[in-house]
């Protein structure tokens, strides 16, 4: 599961523990610590799964979800709030919301729930995702990639890793995170096969000097699609 997750939480170690434990997972989490500083980062990015507390300063959980289904009417969004009264559930669902969790609350049950609606949300769109990234446009389904006019077919594994590229262009991704996502285990031999699946992404981006896949020491890589 490498679904991004953006969390909305104003407290931070709640929402530092929600994110940790949403990235043992194999999900891709992001913390914001307010409705303001959230919706600005929406209006930039794409997410597969919005997590959000109501009650927030500047812009609460409520107006953030409604701006967030003017632009976006398919995302799913969890409420995970202390706003327990039936009125606050019934306004959160007439906003679009898919689950209406109440703190406190069980670290494993949500992590159930997230997967249960990303399986169900995830089935309805699969056929027809496509990112576009720079010269990138990649189809992870039909693991097909155009580079400009160029056409190149992907192997399973060549597709996965350059969808999670794609989704956290120009940000770190750990060795650790490619091989849990893509081989679901972290050992040596993994770690040789990340080494010639690098290699062989590298070649097909070779003659495109607008894409560079980048080492970032003892961390992991990241990739770089300038305009």
């Amino acid at each position: 599961m490498s679904a991004k997750v953006l969390i909305v939480e104003d407290d931070l170690n709640l929402g530092y523990l929600i994110k940790e434990n949403l990235k043992l997972a194999g999900f891709m989490p992001e913390l914001s610590p307010n409705g303001k500083d959230a919706w600005d980062i929406t209006r930039q990015k794409n997410y597969d799964l919005y997590l959000l507390d109501i009650m927030m300063p500047e812009k609460d959980g409520f107006e953030l979800a409604s701006k967030i289904r003017e632009k976006d009417p398919q995302t799913p969004i969890i409420f995970l709030t202390a706003k327990s009264l039936p009125e606050d559930k019934v306004r959160g669902f007439k906003l679009g919301c898919d689950d209406y969790i109440c703190k406190p609350f069980d670290v494993e049950e949500l992590l159930w729930r997230l997967k249960a609606i990303l399986k169900r949300t995830h089935n309805g769109k699969e056929n027809k995702e496509v990112l576009k990234v720079g010269n990138i446009t990649l189809f992870p389904v039909e693991r097909q990639l155009i580079i400009n006019d160029s056409a190149h077919n992907l192997s399973a594994k060549e597709a996965k890793l350059l969808h999670i590229f794609c989704t956290w262009e120009g940000q770190v991704v750990t060795r650790k995170h490619l091989l849990e996502s893509v081989w679901e285990r972290d050992d040596f031999f993994t770690g040789k096969s990340l080494d010639i699946y690098i290699h062989r992404l590298r070649k097909i981006f070779k003659d495109v000097p607008s894409i560079n896949l980048l080492n970032v020491y003892g961390l992991g890589y990241k990739l770089i699609c300038s305009s």
